[in-house]
C-alpha cells in the first residue's frame, strides 16, 4: 500500500532575506477550503498533521518542558490544539487543556485533561484559540478573554498556531485585551502559508519568531503580498568614476533644519551616488557657514564632499535624482511645481509630502510623472500618509497595505509606508512587507537617511521598486546589527546621529 505524502512539511524558521508569499486572512481561508476539496483527504487528516507539527515544534524549541497548557478555541484552530495536546500526552508530557468546546470524537479521552481554573504554573503554552478567521475585537463577553490575558501576562514561552489569537491576520491590528508585549519567548507556527498581519503594524510585537510549515500541495492563487528579501546590487566596473554613478540633488535644509538635508545628502554619498548637491530653496534663509553659529553643534561642512547648489539648474540629466523635502519647511507651491515636474527621478519625503497634501495641483503633477514613466518614490510615515489621503492616522494603521496601495494608485508612484513592517506598494497593486528593523529606527533623522539611500540607488540605475526594497531592507538590517552590538557601539552611533541632528 503506497504511503501518502504529508500534507504539511516540516516547520522551518523564517529568516530575514528569504523570499516568501504573504496572504490575507480571507485568502488563507479560501486556500484551506480549496485544499480540503482538491486533496481528497478528510479534515481530520489536516488537523491531525497540524497538531503534530505544533507538538514537534514545541519540543524542538523547549525540549525540557513538562507541564504544557494548551488553549483550544471553537474552530479548526482549536482542533489543531486538541491534536497537539494528544501528541504531547503520547510523548509523556503533562497536558492541561482549556477549551471552549468538547474534543472531537476521535480524541474524547482528552476531555479528562481539561481544567476550569487558570493554571498558575506551566513550562510552555500553546495558543490555539483563534486562527486566521478572526476579524473582530475580542470583548469581555468572550470566554477566552481571561485566558489570553493570563497567557500574555506570563513570562513563560508561548507558541501560537497560525497567528496569535487576537491579531487580525490581514492587517496586523491587535484585537485582543490590553497586554504587555515582550515578557517572554514568543513563537508562531504558520501552517499552509503566512498571513500579512504577522509582519506589520502590531504583528511583529506579538508573533515573535515565525516558523512556517508549508503545504506539500501548491497554492491555487497568487499571494497578496511578499516579504522583502535580500537583493544583490549590480557590480561596478573597477574602471569607473563619479560621473558614472549618478547625481543626487537634495532639496531642503532651511535655517534650523539643515541637519535633515545633511543626513539625506551624506546617506546618498555613503550609498554610492557619484555626486551629491544640496539646494536650499530660499538662499536668504540659508547659511552655508553652518559651523559659525555659536548656538549650534560644530559641523565641518567643508570637509564633506557635498556641494552647495545656489541656483536651481535649468537642465537635468536623465539619471539625475532629486530628493525633495528633508527639512525644507514652507516653500512656495510654484517652486515645488518646478521641482516635481522637471526632476528626472524623484524621492519625496517630509515637507515635500506636506506640500502634496496641501496642494491638489501638485498631486496632479506627480501623478502625471507616472503616466510619463518617470520614477517617483514617496516615503511617508503614517501621519503624512493620513494627510495625503485626508483621513486619520488610525485609519492608515488599520490597514497599512491597503493605504500604501491607495497612495501608489492615486499618485502613480512607489509608496514606502514607514513603520513596523514597512509596506512598499506600486501603482500596479503589487505589495511588499519588510521583515527587518526595530525600534532604533524610530528616531529623528532615520527617514532622511532612508530618502538619501533610495536616491543613491536610483542614481545608480536601479528601478524604483528595487531601490525602495533594497534601501528599506538594508536599513532594517543595519538597525538589527546595532541591536546586537556592544553598548559602546550603540552609544557612539547614537551620539553621531544626535550631533548631526543638532547641526
Amino acid at each position: 500500500m503506497p504511503i501518502e505524502a504529508p500534507l504539511l512539511n516540516t516547520p522551518r524558521l523564517v529568516r530575514a532575506g528569504q523570499s516568501h508569499g504573504l496572504w490575507s486572512g480571507e485568502s488563507l481561508k479560501q486556500w484551506t477550503h480549496s485544499l480540503a476539496q482538491s486533496s481528497g483527504r478528510p479534515q481530520r487528516d489536516w488537523v491531525s498533521q497540524a497538531g503534530h507539527q505544533l507538538a514537534r515544534l514545541s519540543l524542538a524549541l523547549h525540549p525540557h518542558a513538562q507541564r504544557i497548557w494548551v488553549c483550544c478555541g471553537p474552530g479548526a484552530n482549536g482542533l489543531d490544539g486538541w491534536h497537539a495536546a494528544s501528541a504531547l500526552k503520547a510523548m509523556g508530557k503533562t497536558v492541561l487543556i482549556s477549551a471552549t468546546h468538547s474534543p472531537p470524537d476521535e480524541l474524547k479521552a482528552m476531555a479528562a485533561h481539561c481544567i476550569t481554573a487558570l493554571p498558575q504554573d506551566w513550562d510552555l503554552a500553546i495558543d490555539a484559540l483563534y486562527g486566521i478567521g478572526l476579524s473582530r475585537r475580542i470583548t469581555a463577553e468572550d470566554q477566552v478573554l481571561a485566558w489570553l490575558s493570563h497567557l500574555h501576562h506570563a513570562s513563560g514561552p508561548m507558541l501560537h498556531a497560525d497567528v496569535p489569537s487576537g491579531l487580525c491576520p490581514s492587517t496586523g491590528t491587535w484585537l485582543g485585551p490590553e497586554v504587555p508585549f515582550g515578557l517572554g519567548p514568543r513563537y508562531t507556527l504558520a501552517m499552509l502559508g503566512m498571513s500579512m498581519g504577522l509582519w506589520t503594524h502590531q504583528g511583529r510585537d506579538v508573533a515573535g519568531q515565525v516558523w512556517l510549515s508549508e503545504s506539500s500541495l501548491p497554492c491555487p492563487t497568487r499571494a497578496d503580498a511578499e516579504l522583502v528579501h535580500a537583493t544583490q546590487l549590480p557590480p561596478r566596473a573597477h574602471d569607473s568614476h563619479k560621473g558614472r554613478n549618478g547625481h543626487v540633488i537634495v532639496v531642503g535644509g532651511q535655517e534650523g533644519m539643515q541637519g535633515a538635508a545633511l543626513l539625506a545628502a551624506r546617506s546618498a554619498l555613503t550609498h554610492g551616488a557619484g555626486v551629491v548637491h544640496w539646494h536650499a530653496p530660499y538662499q536668504a534663509r540659508f547659511s552655508p557657514d553652518l559651523h559659525a553659529r555659536p548656538d549650534r553643534a560644530p559641523l565641518d561642512l567643508p570637509t564633506l564632499p557635498i556641494q552647495i547648489l545656489r541656483e536651481w539648474p535649468t537642465q537635468l540629466q536623465a539619471r539625475d535624482v532629486v530628493v525633495a523635502g528633508c527639512g525644507a519647511g514652507e516653500v512656495d507651491e510654484s517652486f515645488w511645481h518646478t521641482v516635481f515636474a522637471r526632476a528626472p527621478q524623484l524621492v519625496l519625503d517630509a515637507d515635500g509630502l506636506n506640500a502634496l497634501a496641501r496642494h491638489e495641483r501638485l498631486a496632479q503633477v506627480v501623478s502625471r510623472r507616472g503616466q510619463r514613466h518617470q520614477p517617483t518614490v514617496i516615503t511617508p510615515h503614517p501621519l503624512e500618509a493620513a494627510r495625503l489621503l485626508s483621513c486619520r492616522t488610525e485609519d492608515i494603521q488599520a490597514n497599512r497595505a491597503q493605504a500604501a496601495k491607495r497612495l501608489s494608485q492615486h499618485l502613480q508612484c512607489i509608496t514606502v509606508l514607514k513603520g513596523s513592517g514597512t509596506v512598499i506598494a506600486s501603482a500596479r497593486g503589487d505589495c511588499w512587507i519588510n521583515p527587518t528593523g526595530n525600534a532604533r529606527l524610530a528616531t529623528a533623522g532615520s527617514g532622511d537617511v532612508l530618502a538619501g539611500f533610495i536616491g543613491a540607488l536610483l542614481a545608480q540605475g536601479l528601478t524604483a521598486e528595487l531601490a525602495a526594497q533594497h534601501a528599506v531592507f538594508e536599513m532594517g538590517c543595519m538597525a538589527d546589527q546595532i541591536a546586537t552590538a556592544s553598548p559602546s557601539t550603540h552609544r557612539a552611533w547614537t551620539a553621531d546621529q544626535q550631533a548631526l541632528m543638532r547641526s
